[in-house]
């Protein structure tokens, strides 16, 4: 009977034991399940969030670059060309004022020079007078005034006139200016505006050349 009860009291023991076991197994079981895991869970996924994020940052980062550097090369690509036409634009116009600058003086020298062979013409210093008018006609020549260059041209026939009948030394150095007027007043008048009044002054300078070759 004693020995019944020790084994029986041994069976308890062990169950008691072995249950004891198993509640402490459910138990750790049921922390990990309940806590570790959802925690472990979380965990890996708030991880793998900042990841992702980070992967999106970056990305974003890469794409505003590449726009802004995009859009930056746009904007010196404009402020260059603009640049570029501005300064075309400075040039022409110093190019402009330059010959204007440039016209209006050779105009002035035009006409200081018809009224310089005018004085010279009326003081019958006809050589003088000529080489005004040359250099007169060459300033309208420049300015294509066909206006002054007509009113030259005919105060030169004036003056040729006169100097058929003078004794001229130096005809020479008047041919050669001469003949570089009439060759400029040619390249000029493509149209042949002035075309007779060529051929007229032409031929009266013509009569100085005999008439000297002749004495």
């Amino acid at each position: 009977m004693d020995s019944t009860l020790v084994i029986i009291d041994k069976i308890n023991s062990i169950y008691s034991s072995t249950l004891t076991h198993i509640e402490w197994m459910l138990g750790i079981l049921m922390f990990i399940w309940t806590i570790l895991i959802p925690f472990a869970y979380y965990f890996f996924q708030r991880r793998l969030f900042k990841l992702k994020v980070g992967e999106i940052n970056a990305t974003i980062n890469e794409r505003f670059d590449g726009i802004t550097a995009n859009i930056n090369e746009k904007i010196n690509t404009i402020k260059d060309a603009l640049n570029q036409k501005f300064n075309d634009y400075k040039n022409t116009i110093n190019e402009k004022l330059k010959k204007e600058i440039t016209m209006v003086n050779t105009q002035s020298w035009v006409g200081i020079d018809l009224i310089s062979g005018i004085l010279e013409y009326e003081n019958k210093n006809y050589k003088k007078a000529f080489n005004h008018y040359l250099n007169a006609g060459e300033g309208a020549i420049v300015c294509e005034d066909y206006q002054n260059l007509k009113i030259t041209l005919h105060n030169l026939e004036l003056v040729i006139d006169k100097l058929i009948s003078q004794d001229l030394t130096d005809v020479k150095s008047l041919e050669i200016n001469f003949n570089n007027f009439i060759n400029s007043i040619k390249k000029l008048d493509d149209k042949n505006i002035l075309v007779n009044e060529i051929e007229d002054i032409e031929i009266n300078f013509n009569k100085i050349k005999t008439r000297t070759a002749r004495e």
